[in-house]
Parts: C-alpha cells; structure tokens; sequence
C-alpha cells in the first residue's frame, strides 16, 4: 500500500523589512530580502506586497525599476523583467555567467547590466533580446551610468553609458557604434563608484581620491578633460555614491555616509572648477552596517533612505550642513541575529527572541503586535501554558517573566552564572505538583522553577525548587510529553534521559560521533530523535534505548529537529540551508524545502502540524502552510532527481556558453602558446649549433683536425645561415645568451657570410644594435668587430648598387636599340 501525505508550500515572510537594499519610489520602498522582493509604504510602514518568483531560489543582488517594469538581478546571472501591473513575468535572461552587479534603464524598452563576468550587455526589451554586448574590462563590473552630452556644433544631444570596473579603467561607450570611444585610468586603483553630474564624472576608487572628470561633445567625438581630485575625509573604501542638492554623498565600508557641499551653496557655475567648489560637510553614521543607501529631495528637502543589513530603513533629513535627529524615522521590524521563535498553543501568536529585542507577530496577518526592548542579549525562550506569559533568558544567566498582553516584565532573577541556553516547560509534570520549568546553562547547571503568586506585590513570581549538576556540558533539554522524564543533550556526544520525580538516570542513547545538538520526542513518547554535528539523524526506541534508523539526512550540523503533534513525522533544520520532512516509521525523505540562503538557526511547528516556521541566521523568517494536495513519496523524490538534473544541465550549459565565448579567444592563446614553442625550440637548436661550432673552431686553433660530419660535410657558416635564414630572428635574439651572440658574431664577420647572406646580416645588425644594453655589451673589441660588419656591408650594397645600375644602364640601351630595328625582327 502506497502512502500518501499532505504537502507544505512556502506562504509568506515574517518580521522582514529588507537586507540588502533596495530603491525608492514615489514613497515605495522596493526592497530584497534573500530571493524575494518587498513593495513597503513608507508613509503607513506597511507591506503591501510580496514578490515570489516561484522555484527561484537564489539570492537577488541587484534590482532597477523604470515606470511600471521591474528588473531583478540575481546571483547566478539570471536577469528577470517583470511587470508590476500584471505581477507577471515577461521574460528571462541568461547571458550573464556570474552575480549581477549592475542594472541601469536607458528607457523602458533598453536595460544595460553589468556583471561579474566582466560583460556589459545591452537587452532590448521590447523584442525581448540581447542587443548586443559591450566587451573592454578585465575584472568585475562596479558602476553603470548614462551620461547625455550635447553637442552644440551640431546641435544634437547623445547618450553614453559609463562604466567602472576592478580592472581601475573607466569606459565610455558610444551605443550608436556599439563600442569604447574612451578610457580613464584611475591610477592602479580599483573604480569602486561613480556617478554622473551634468557633464561630470565623479569617480571614487580605493584610495582616499575622487577624481573629476568633464566630458564633451565636439564635432560627434566624446573628449574628456581632467577637472582636479577630491581629497576625501577617510582612506576606507567607497561603495556608493551620489550626486544630489549641489552635495556629493559617499558611502563607506565604515558604516558612514560622507556629504561634501559646495562652497557657495549654489548651482556651480560655468567658469567654475568643480573639484575645487566641492569641500568636506559633515558625516552620518549608523550602528549598523549601511548596504545602501539613497537621497530624494522632497521639498526643497533633502532625504537620505539609509538600507542596513539588519532590517531597517532609517530616514534621516539633511537640513544645511547638519543632520536633523530629531526628525529621524526608522522603519523596522526584526533587527539582529535571530536566536528562538515559539508558537502559543494555540497559534495564534508567534513569538521571536532577537538579540537584545522580543517580538509578537500575529500568525495570520504577519503583523507585528508587540515588542519588548528592555532586555539585552537574549538566548532562549519558553511559552508558558495558556498563553498568558512567557519567559526568556539571556547570557548573564538572568531569567525574566513577561506577560504576554502587557507587554512587560513582571518578574526577574538572576538564577545562573552564565549563559541560559534552554527554557522548557511541563504543565502536569506529577513531580513537582502541576506547572514546572527547567533551565539550563552551558556550565552543567540544571534549575527547576515554579511559579507562585505573591500577595504582597501582588503579582506573579518564580523561585528555584531544585537545582542538579551534570558531568559534561549541556546543548539542549526536553521533557518527555507524559512528564515523567527529562532529558538532556551532552557534549560528550550522549542524550541523558533522567526520572523527573527522583532525578536518578533512566537511559543513556550513546551512537553519535559528534555532539548532539538538538534531539525531540515524539508525542507518544515511544522515539526520540537525534541529530548533531556529525550530519546525522537518529531514532531510538526509548523502552530500552537502542536505535531503531541512522540516517545521513545532511551534508553539514543539524541544528533543529521538530516532531509533528500525534505522528512520528518530523521536520530537520541545517545549516546547509535546507529543511527536510521525514516520516519516523518508514524513515523515508517525504519533502525537502530549498528557500532558505542562510544556515537555519531555529524551527517551530504550529500544534495540529498544519504549519511551520523557519528562522535563518540573517534575520528571515518564513511560514509554511499545509496544502490539501496529497503527495507520494516516490513522485517527490523523482521531483527532486529531475530538478537535480536540470540544475547540472543549467550548469552545463553556463559552461558551454561560457565555452562558445572564449572559444576563439581559447585557439588564439593555443596558437599563441605553439608559436612560443617553436620559437623556443628554434632558440635551443641555434644555441647547440653555436656551441658546436665554438668548439670546432677552438679545436682548430689548436691544430687539431675537427670533426667535420657534426655539420653534415657543409661549410661550418653556411649550415649556421641555413638554419637562421629560416627562423624567426627578433625572437632568436630576445633570447640568446651573451657567449653565444659572441660566438654568432664571429661567424658574422666570416668572408662567405657577407657574400651569400649580407642580408641576413643586415638584420642581425639591426637587432644587435637595438638590444645593445638589453645584452650587457661591455667589451670595446665586440662592438668594433659589430662596426666592422656593418661597414664592408655598406661597401658590399655600394657595389651590388652598382653593378645593378650598370646592368640597368645595359637594359635600357638594348630596348631603345631593338624599339628602332623594330622593322627588321620577325617574330616567328
């Protein structure tokens, strides 16, 4: 019998805003978070919309949005166009083979990207294809901008897109030709930004300089002319700027944003430099990183919109040269590294501890309800019973009571030494008489708590009843659903399941390799499952304790394991980003959830299992909700076969493309790389025959009889220009050593070589003459022998010269001769 099971889709996000920038329009905050978009009312603070391209699964690093069409960058070098009326896509791009770092509408129906690749591509939108493609740079793409020049001898205004690269060059092209009409050096430093004033580039790069440049169009040719350098305020790297408000803005690694304004406050004028106008103003910084940022002027006002990595949009207004603080908007939800999120029993609340923040979310409009500030590095969190209060510990080892409603802590107390790292609450435990909860630290201390009503203050309390030690470290604790045990996960790679009513040990679960980091029961309290740093998952059986199923569920730390209310189905959280759904009894894999970019840090499923949420390490948070379409198991897993497939056949073909592209340039370096071969090869022959031609004429001089068969019974200078009169001779010179130039030049100067070879001499000559220090010539006696050559050369074309005006003379004199006897030949 084949077993079916109800499925899970991703609905929608919790608590984000944005983290990795975004653009504003019209009071719309168009803003990414991992693979998705946000479309956020600045005015109201609300999300009106979510941007799910489905079965995209890769991060978005760069979005641009012309009227109602929306470009969206990502990644992998994917470029989606989408409209924003129809929430339809109206087509994809794959051209690019690495991350989009740039997107820039020329108008509605022409978009230019730039990527890491080091391409710059022309789309055409309306046709809904590659232009054409912009090739020059070496290195990633940083900047794209369009700059118009007018032409006044023309009268004509044109268009160029400018581009900065790592390679330290910006280029101007001219889109009418389709090619680089100019290139800027920025001195060996990467071009990290730029952007356009009027006719002026403002280009910032690694160093401390922004350079100026002025562009203009004469005659139909692009000129450019250096304007002078900004000296900046900081040698820290830029990574955006903008010109707006007559104040050039800069943003920094630093997490500060530097203004310099004009001197006069005024429009530059004409006859004005306009690096030397522009002088240092004042900076805004921000306790978080800066991802992005922009300014708009609003009435006469100018308004920076500040994106930070954690999940904010801070509007701050710049009033002259400072920053008005009291008019500072911040626009957030969820800031800081997620640590816990836990669902009232009920579901109707989602509760998130994040860093020094707790926060309430309402499950079924995502919006959030409350949030309690006056707490600092918080680390774990409990939802007591009947929904009324909850409690959270931080890093201090303080345990706090908060009531739910209120909004406020009723109660707190110091009952650890270090780090509280898990809260877990029994309402029936018999032990201890009804509610009991238990707290751990990392240092082996175990508390149990209770609450009371205390009629003096008048409010609720709790108080420590028992307190045990532990051998070995503590990751993770759980009661059993019955009550009647706990148990605890161990850093020497074991589960302790201890008896609640006399704290004595029950079973020990020893099999992992690695610590276990995270282990749950089942609702029947009949398995327990186990997952940790050796990527595992483990069932055990909990009457005798054996396991039951290892399974190699992933490929790095499993950090959460969640079990499904009444069934032995449980969901597994990685930090290799994926989410896997398992069945206990078949051990089989039922489905695996991909949308997750970041590590899973925590997972909570809602009571009757009909949804679940996850929270990654960047501050994400996505709900999951149970379809009423029923899947199988092995369907899912074919699913996941084909999607494996056409994931390696993508990247196939990213690789061919790639491959097509460089193909040519792959045969000229081939070509290249053969050619340097046989030149090397012709230079190792050359240097053996000179060296056996030293020592022939060496054994000689010492009247001895040489070895004539070693050059093939020729003459020992002819077989020597036989060989160079068939090589390539400005390479044979580039690399011959000192003792064997010598050696070539004596042979130079042999009376039978400036007979039948005075032309090949008449080059080497040449690139002796041009390699003179290259070659370290120091002996007087070398160069005069060299002089030499050259002059019974001149003498030697002196006499060709005049042999051949002789012989010219000669021709001359018979054709007039037979031009006049012309009637006397018969031609037969």
């Amino acid at each position: 019998m084949v077993k079916a099971y109800f499925g899970y889709k991703f609905e929608t996000l919790f608590g984000s805003i944005g983290n990795n920038g975004g653009v504003i329009i019209n009071d719309i905050a168009y803003t990414i978070v991992d693979q998705y978009l946000l479309l956020l009312n600045i005015k109201t603070q609300e999300i009106i919309q979510q941007i799910v391209i489905e079965g995209k699964n890769i991060k978005i690093t760069k979005i641009a949005i012309k009227d109602n069409t929306l470009a969206i960058g990502y990644h992998d070098g994917e470029i989606i166009i989408y409209n924003l009326i129809d929430n339809e896509i109206q087509c994809r791009f794959f051209n690019h083979q690495s991350e989009i770092t740039q997107l820039v509408f020329l108008s509605e129906a022409v978009l230019i990207s730039g990527s890491c690749d080091t391409s710059i591509i022309v789309w055409d939108l309306a046709d809904q294809q590659l232009q054409f493609r912009l090739i020059g740079h070496s290195n990633q793409i940083t900047a794209l901008d369009i700059i118009s020049l007018e032409d006044q001898s023309l009268a004509i205004t044109q268009q160029f897109i400018v581009s900065g690269s790592k390679d330290g060059l910006v280029k101007i092209w001219d889109l009418n030709l389709e090619c680089s009409v100019a290139t800027l050096s920025s001195m060996h430093s990467e071009v990290t930004c730029l952007c356009v004033y009027e006719n002026y580039l403002l280009i910032c790069t690694n160093s401390d300089e922004v350079l100026i440049k002025s562009c203009q169009l004469i005659s139909g040719k692009c000129q450019i002319d250096n304007d002078g350098i900004i000296k900046r305020q900081s040698f820290i790297r830029a990574i955006q700027c903008q010109y707006v408000q007559q104040k050039l803005l800069i943003l920094n690694n630093e997490k500060k944003i530097e203004v310099y304004k004009s001197k006069q406050g005024k429009k530059l004028q004409k006859a004005e430099n306009f690096s030397q106008s522009l002088i240092y103003s004042t900076v805004i910084s921000q306790l978080n990183k800066i991802v992005y940022f922009q300014a708009v002027v609003f009435k006469n006002l100018l308004k920076i919109y500040i994106f930070t990595s954690d999940n904010q949009i801070v509007i701050k207004e710049l009033n002259n040269d400072n920053v008005d603080e009291n008019n500072n908007v911040a626009i957030q939800q969820i800031t800081g590294q997620i640590k816990q999120i836990k669902l009232t029993q009920n579901d109707h609340k989602l509760v998130v501890i994040a860093s020094n923040k707790c926060y309430q979310f309402d499950n079924e409009t995502a919006q959030q309800i409350n949030c309690l500030t006056n707490t600092s590095n918080l680390t774990s969190l409990c939802i007591l019973p009947k929904n009324k209060y909850f409690m959270v510990g931080d890093e201090q080892g303080t345990l706090y009571l908060v009531d739910m409603n209120q909004n406020e802590i009723v109660f707190e107390q110091k009952i650890h030494n270090s780090n509280v790292n898990s809260i877990e609450c029994h309402e029936n435990c018999k032990a201890f008489n009804g509610l009991v909860i238990m707290t751990t630290e990392v240092d082996k201390k175990v508390n149990f708590v209770e609450l009371f009503f205390n009629k003096t203050q008048k409010c609720l309390e709790f108080q420590v009843v028992n307190t045990i030690y532990l051998k070995e470290n503590i990751r993770s604790a759980q009661f059993s659903y019955d009550g009647n045990y706990y148990a605890f996960a161990q850093m020497n790679n074991i589960i302790s399941i201890y008896y609640c009513d006399s704290h004595k040990l029950y079973l020990e679960l020893y099999g992992h390799s690695l610590p276990v980091l995270t282990f749950a029961y089942t609702s029947d309290d009949t398995i327990v499952i186990s997952a940790g740093a050796d990527k595992s998952i483990k069932l055990w059986a909990t009457d005798f304790g054996n396991c039951k199923k290892t399974l190699k569920a992933h490929t790095a730390e499993v950090i959460q394991i969640k079990t499904v209310n009444d069934t032995h189905y449980f969901f597994s959280g990685c930090k290799d980003n994926i989410i896997k759904y398992w069945d206990g009894d078949t051990y089989q894999l039922i489905l695996q959830f991909n949308e997750a970019l970041t590590g899973i840090q925590s997972m909570v499923v809602g009571c009757i299992g009909d949804l679940f949420y996850s929270a990654t390490k960047n501050g994400v948070i996505r709900k999951y909700v149970q379809t009423k379409e029923q899947i199988f198991v092995s369907e899912e897993e074919e699913k996941r076969l084909q999607d494996s497939l056409m994931q390696e056949l993508q990247n196939k073909n990213k690789q061919q493309t790639g491959f097509d592209q460089g193909l040519d340039q792959v045969k000229k370096d081939l070509t290249l790389v053969q050619i340097g071969q046989q030149k090397l090869l012709e230079t190792e022959q050359l240097m053996d025959i000179l060296e056996k031609i030293k020592q022939y004429r060496e054994t000689i001089d010492q009247g001895e009889i040489p070895n004539e068969d070693l050059f093939f019974n020729k003459n020992v200078t002819e077989y020597l220009f036989d060989h160079l009169q068939n090589s390539d001779l400005s390479s044979l010179m580039k690399f011959l050593h000192h003792q064997h130039l010598v050696t070539l030049i004596d042979e130079m100067n042999q009376d039978i070589a400036l007979k039948q070879y005075p032309i090949i001499i008449n080059k080497l000559i040449t690139y002796i003459f041009n390699k003179v220090d290259g070659f370290g010539f120091n002996s007087h006696e070398i160069m005069m022998k060299v002089i030499n050559i050259r002059t019974q050369l001149q003498l030697y074309f002196k006499k060709e010269k005049k042999i051949a005006g002789y012989n010219l003379d000669i021709l001359n004199l018979m054709i007039q001769d037979i031009s006049k006897n012309q009637d006397d030949f018969v031609f037969e």
